[in-house]
């Protein structure tokens, strides 16, 4: 499966793409902001999930997380928005499929990642 970390800050980058990493069956490209992040998804045609960064310059997560969801050829896919807010019913309205607060319960974040991996091979197996 591969994941899309559109993320900031490298450290935290990093420390995603160790977790994923982990979970061997996991290819995970970064990208450092939402510009970036939207031009590797029209270019990159597999990516079957995003990890999206709320708070980036020029463009929040949320503005790319809407932007995802106006295109029919990315709305299906899982986006796990990361962010250090309270709040995060406006992301899960919007189209988001999980938020994560910072730092993350690793167990939470793994067993997130497992289901839509489980989820994504049973709907290739029905076809």
């Amino acid at each position: 499966m591969k994941i899309l970390i559109i993320e900031d800050n490298l450290p935290q980058s990093r420390l995603i793409k160790k977790l994923l990493d982990k979970l061997k069956t996991i290819e995970s490209i970064l990208a450092p902001d939402a510009f970036e992040g939207y031009a590797m998804l029209k270019v990159i045609p597999d990516i079957e999930m995003i990890i999206l960064d709320q708070n980036m310059p020029f463009v929040s997560g949320m503005e790319l997380l809407k932007k995802i969801q106006s295109v029919p050829q990315f709305r299906d896919i899982p986006v796990l928005i990361s962010t250090a807010e309270e709040n995060t019913e406006e992301f899960l309205k919007a189209g988001a499929a999980k938020c994560l607060k910072k730092p993350y319960d690793l167990a939470e974040f793994s067993t997130f990642i497992l289901e839509v991996q489980q989820l994504l091979e049973l709907e290739r197996s029905q076809y």
